[in-house]
C-alpha cells in the first residue's frame, strides 16, 4: 500500500517532468530543423536578348550567370522561362520590356515566390557584346545595383565577364556609396563617368560618394552634359527632359563644313596670287615693264581679297564649331 501511494504520489511528477522534457526538445527541434530542412532562398534570374537576334546569345549566357547566382547565394533559381511561362510572354521584345518595367517585374516576382532577383539584357554594341546585369529587391526595400560589361570577342569573353559581373553584384557595398537614379526622354543612352548604364529609367545603387559626370545622349538630339552629386546612404534622382535636350540643327553641319571648305579655298588663292605678285616684272620695254607692274598690282589685289575671305570664314567657322560644336559633331551619338 505504501509502495502504491509512492507511486501514485511520483508518477505525476514523473509524467511532468518528461512532459516538460518532450516540451524542450520540441522547441529545441522547432528552432534547429529550419536551419536544415527549410528550402533555400528561391531567386530570380531573368536574362533576355537585346534584340531577337540576341535570344540564343541570352540563352547560353542565362545558363552561365544562373550557375553563378546559384553558387554565389547557395539558392534555388527561377530562369527566364518560367517568367515567360507565368507572365504568357512569347516574343524577346516582350520580355526585355517585362524586366525594364518595374511594376511587370514585381508580378512575375510575386508569381514565381521570389523576393530579389538578377535580371540582364545581352547584346551587341557594333563589334561589342553588352551585357547589363541588376540585382533587384522586388519589395523595393533598396535600391538596385547594376554592373554593365562591355567586351570584343565572343560567348567565351562575355560568359567571363558575366561571371565577374554577377560577383561584382553580389560584393559588399562600401560605407561611402550612394543611390543614383536617372530619368531621361525615350531611347536615349546613359553614361556615367563615360561607362554606358543603359536605357532610362536608370537606377544605380553602388555608385561611389562624389561627383560623377554624366552624358545622355539620344539619335537627332543634342546630348545633355552634367554631373551630379551623391551622397553616402542616399538616393539623387536625375531627371532630364527633352526640352533639355533640343533636336539638333540641321544646317550646323553643312555650314560648318562649307566654312572648312571656303576657308581652304580662299587661303590658297590668297598663297598663290600673293607669290605670283612679288615676282619681278617682266618685259623689254617700258610699256611691257608697267603692265607686267600692274598684273602684280592686280594678283596683289586678289591675294588680299583672298586671305581677307579666308580669315572671315575661317573666324565663322571657329565659331560655329564652338557654339554648336553638338549639332555638328553629334557627340554621343
Amino acid at each position: 500500500m505504501q509502495l502504491e501511494e509512492l507511486r501514485s504520489e511520483g508518477g505525476p511528477v514523473h509524467r511532468r517532468w518528461l512532459s516538460a522534457v518532450a516540451v524542450i526538445s520540441a522547441l529545441a527541434l522547432w528552432a534547429v530543423v529550419p536551419a536544415w530542412a527549410s528550402p533555400n532562398e528561391r531567386i530570380a534570374v531573368f536574362v533576355v536578348g537585346a534584340t531577337p537576334e540576341d535570344h540564343d546569345l541570352a540563352e547560353e549566357l542565362g545558363e552561365v550567370i544562373i550557375g553563378q547566382v546559384a553558387r554565389a547565394q547557395d539558392a534555388e533559381i527561377a530562369g527566364a522561362d518560367e517568367l515567360r511561362a507565368r507572365m504568357a510572354i512569347t516574343g524577346e521584345a516582350e520580355a526585355a520590356a517585362c524586366l525594364a518595367n518595374r511594376r511587370c517585374l514585381a508580378r512575375a516576382g510575386a508569381s514565381l515566390g521570389v523576393h530579389r532577383a538578377v535580371s540582364g539584357t545581352v547584346g551587341h554594341a557594333g563589334d561589342r557584346l553588352m551585357l547589363s546585369l541588376e540585382w533587384i529587391n522586388l519589395e523595393g526595400a533598396t535600391p538596385p545595383r547594376r554592373v554593365v560589361r562591355t567586351v570584343e570577342g565572343g560567348l567565351a569573353e562575355i560568359a567571363r565577364a558575366s561571371q565577374r559581373a554577377v560577383d561584382a553584384l553580389f560584393q559588399t557595398l562600401p560605407a561611402d556609396a550612394g543611390g543614383l537614379t536617372i530619368q531621361a526622354p525615350a531611347r536615349s543612352r546613359i553614361f556615367v563617368d563615360e561607362v554606358p548604364v543603359g536605357a532610362p529609367p536608370v537606377t544605380l545603387g553602388d555608385v561611389h560618394r562624389g561627383r560623377h559626370a554624366v552624358l545622355i545622349a539620344a539619335e537627332a538630339r543634342v546630348p545633355w552634359r552634367g554631373a551630379v552629386d551623391v551622397s553616402p546612404g542616399a538616393v539623387r534622382e536625375l531627371r532630364v527632359d527633352e526640352a533639355q535636350m533640343p533636336l539638333r540643327k540641321r544646317w550646323a553641319s553643312p555650314t560648318f563644313w562649307s566654312g572648312c571648305g571656303l576657308t581652304a579655298a580662299a587661303l590658297g588663292t590668297g598663297i598663290v596670287f600673293g607669290v605670283l605678285s612679288t615676282g619681278e616684272p617682266s618685259g623689254q620695254t617700258r610699256g611691257e615693264i608697267q603692265r607686267s607692274l600692274l598684273e602684280q598690282d592686280r594678283q596683289a589685289g586678289i591675294a588680299t581679297a583672298a586671305l581677307l575671305t579666308a580669315a572671315t570664314a575661317a573666324a565663322i567657322t571657329v565659331f560655329m564649331g564652338v557654339h554648336y560644336r553638338d549639332h555638328i559633331w553629334n557627340s554621343g551619338n
